[in-house]
């Protein structure tokens, strides 16, 4: 997306989110994703590597980037599962 129509959709994200809504989306945007989910789920090759909360990853000191580096290393593409 472009930077125009990404801040529409985080926008539109958040207000679904605050009315209580639970979404489920799969990203490549791990920064995003980080900013939107309260929960994520990693995957590769289709497998589940981990899961848990957002919040709870990031008072440990790790991001989601780092999270997806550490079990699936340089070479893979990010895939990431949130709600």
């Amino acid at each position: 997306l472009d930077p125009a129509a990404a801040a529409t959709l985080t926008g539109l994200l958040e207000g679904l989110r605050a009315a209580g809504m639970t979404l489920v989306m799969t990203s490549h945007q791990l920064e995003r994703a980080e900013h939107l989910a309260t929960h994520f789920i990693l995957l590769d090759g289709g497998r589940v590597m981990q899961h848990g909360s957002t919040e709870a990853l990031l008072q440990a000191g790790e991001s989601l980037a780092s999270l997806f580096l550490r079990h699936v290393g340089t070479q893979a593409v990010p895939c990431l599962s949130w709600i």
